[in-house]
């Protein structure tokens, strides 16, 4: 019998050695480019050039050779264009030369820039790098743990996100707080996604166990997550992983090193369905999550080219590239499918599968 899987809407429902201090200066943005460093601002630009708070006006003031520094539109010191190899580095706190100042890298842009210190952790909501505490930043709208040339993972991979310079993320949940293993929080809590997005956070912690009825995110042990498949008709307390060793049956599905997290959901696939011509029932697309298996999910709305997740699933007949980009493609077996597009095998899918890189 055919088993369909889908993920619950919500999931069920001072100097720079003070990097610590909570000194995230907010100022009104309307007013750079006025000539003038208002409280605040850690330049502005003037005609006769810029103006900084440290003091330090060009790339070789601050120790980074040749190059223009510039201030951007919003008062933060671009570091981009400085010529001594890489600008500030945002592992080394005392790299911008300012006081409550830190040295960010925005993946998305490429770009160094020296700004305020932030004080979200990892995990925690964000709208841009400087929001998060130094040596992190904002990938999709979540505070990440840089790390560059596979280093500063504390074991895990970097993975790198095709970013300049060697950067990338590491696994979410090597902070304090690790919803794969419910490690980091205090004794009668775990460590829980609190919505759609994949934040997490500590929570009082549920007793049920493995493969047991569950109608919240929080029911369940830690180290659980509540999914729910059509076949039961009811969510059920099914164990996360990070590796293969995490699942009792060897086999941690779902996995990908973006999320840096996955299911143990082997026992619901092999359904046989077809990701191309799908003929998966009602609101549910078929999509592979293995090198062997296909399985029925609810469909979800992304378009090509658009970022996706567990969370934000694509439309019927495109794929979530979970390995790579984290956005939706559509799945080809020629150029041909593609319009032209390179027509990308993955070493991820079935025989056969591959998708079209536009």
């Amino acid at each position: 019998m055919r088993r369909f899987l889908f993920l619950l809407p919500f999931i069920l429902a001072c100097e720079l050695l003070l990097v610590n201090c909570n000194s995230h200066a907010t100022f009104d943005h309307a007013t750079c480019g006025n000539n003038y460093l208002d409280n605040g601002e850690f330049c502005d630009n003037t005609p006769d050039g810029i103006l900084t708070a440290n003091g330090k006006t060009s790339c070789f003031d601050l120790g980074m050779g040749d190059g223009t520094l510039k201030c951007t539109e919003t008062c933060v010191l671009d570091t981009s264009n400085c010529e001594g190899g890489q600008s500030c580095d945002p592992l080394d706190p005392f790299s911008c030369g300012g006081e409550d100042i830190s040295c960010y890298f925005d993946g998305s842009t490429g770009v160094y820039s020296c700004d305020s210190t932030g004080d979200q952790q990892e995990g925690a909501t964000c709208s841009q790098p400087s929001d998060c505490v130094p040596g992190m930043t904002c990938y999709n709208e979540v505070c990440r743990l840089l790390c560059q040339n596979q280093q500063a993972c504390e074991g895990n991979p970097c993975d790198e996100l095709g970013w300049p310079d060697g950067w990338g993320i590491c696994p979410q949940g090597t902070g304090d707080c690790d919803p794969v293993y419910g490690t980091g929080c205090s004794n009668g809590e775990g460590c829980y996604f609190k919505d759609q997005y994949g934040h997490f956070e500590c929570q009082s912690a549920g007793d049920m166990i493995e493969l047991t009825p569950c109608g919240g995110f929080n029911d369940c042990e830690p180290g659980l997550l509540c999914v729910v498949t059509v076949e039961q008709d009811q969510p059920s307390c099914t164990r996360m992983c990070r590796t293969n060793y995490d699942c009792q049956d060897g086999t941690c599905e779902l996995k990908s090193e973006n999320l840096g997290w996955g299911l143990c959901l082997s026992e619901l696939f092999g359904t046989g369905c077809d990701p191309m011509n799908s003929d998966c029932p009602g609101s549910l697309a078929c999509v592979y999550m293995t090198e062997i298996d296909t399985t029925c999910l609810v469909r979800g709305n992304g378009e090509v080219g658009q970022d996706c997740s567990v969370f934000f699933p694509c439309a019927a007949g495109l794929h979530c590239e979970f390995n790579n980009d984290m956005q939706c493609h559509r799945l080809c077996n020629s150029t041909t499918d593609c319009g032209g597009a390179p027509c990308n095998p993955d070493s991820n899918a079935p025989e056969g599968y591959s998708y079209c890189q536009e």
